[in-house]
């Protein structure tokens, strides 16, 4: 679990882990040798697996890749900090120096200038690019053009991008990638209090927790009237269709308690018993990622409720 005071920074951290673990190796927080000073999030993408969906996955598509965030925006000497990072990542790390990405939620004039950053062709507006031999990029979320491959970018902004992204995120169906990756998020970041030490974050987290809710009333109650309405005439089709699913739920099921087995020594029945709990699908898809990667500690605050 990330640890950073500012629940913005920390719900860009779970959201950017829960998106990015299943294409490959993620750290979030890592503590380097530089002061010292903790790195927000990286990432080293896995080859044979695919990256994540939208701008994210062209972003870290192969590679090594730090993202930084900022709620705000950064100045000169953040900057600088950051490269830090980005340097003392390599020499600990080796083989290919990493790309650094910083989000920044605001347009940081001064340092763009001082920096030299510059858009290109290869990437869309709001982002800029240094000289190519120190691979660093600025990501203003403010300005990246308002489609579906940004949106989960523009979620980690501010002021009226975030909310503009918000209402989007909104509208898109429950099975949505970037709403499993949002609600994920949220559960974690509720189980900590540094949502509840900022009014705007405590305000974050309680519009998306209200749709979420709201969400799954409506989706109870269409699903009795569908099933009033059809009743016999769906029923053989339908408990086909549910056998089916119950397979692929158990099947899951005990790939998840072979793969924490196999990591940490027999499941403990309170989290398996929560497991069982969970029954959509790509939930649980995206939980042996996570089970397969992340440490004990943050797949207990992932799946316990």
């Amino acid at each position: 679990m990330p640890t950073d005071t500012n629940p913005f920074d920390t719900f860009a951290q779970l959201t950017s882990e829960l998106a990015l673990s299943p294409s490959g190796e993620t750290h979030t927080e890592d503590k380097i040798v530089v002061n010292p000073r903790r790195i927000d999030f990286w990432f080293r993408a896995d080859p044979t697996k695919d990256p994540a969906p939208g701008l994210l996955g062209k972003m870290t598509s192969h590679g090594i890749h730090i993202l930084e965030f900022y709620h705000q925006s950064p100045n000169v000497a953040r900057w600088r900090e950051c490269m830090q990072k980005q340097v003392a990542l390599q020499s600990r790390e080796g083989g290919e120096f990493p790309t650094l990405w910083v989000i920044s939620g605001g347009r940081p004039d001064t340092l763009i200038e001082a920096a030299e950053l510059r858009e290109t062709p290869r990437w869309p507006k709001g982002i800029y690019e240094g000289a190519p031999i120190y691979r660093v990029r600025l990501v203003v979320t403010s300005e990246l053009p308002e489609t579906p491959d940004t949106l989960l970018l523009r979620l980690w902004s501010a002021g009226k991008t975030l909310e503009r992204a918000k209402a989007e995120l909104y509208r898109l169906p429950r099975s949505a990638w970037e709403w499993q990756v949002v609600q994920e998020a949220v559960v974690a970041l509720e189980r900590t209090a540094l949502y509840a030490e900022n009014q705007e974050g405590l305000a974050m987290i309680e519009d998306y927790r209200k749709v979420v809710d709201t969400w799954k009333e409506e989706v109870r109650s269409e699903g009795e009237a569908i099933g009033i309405a059809k009743g016999e005439a769906i029923g053989m089709a339908k408990g086909e269709a549910i056998g089916i699913a119950k397979g692929e739920q158990r099947t899951l099921h005990e790939a998840l308690e072979a793969v924490y087995t196999s990591r940490f020594g027999p499941l403990p029945d309170s989290l398996r018993n929560r497991l069982r709990e969970i029954q959509a699908v790509d939930r649980l898809r995206m939980l042996i990622g996570l089970f397969a990667s992340q440490p004990q500690e943050v797949l207990d605050t992932l799946v316990k409720g």
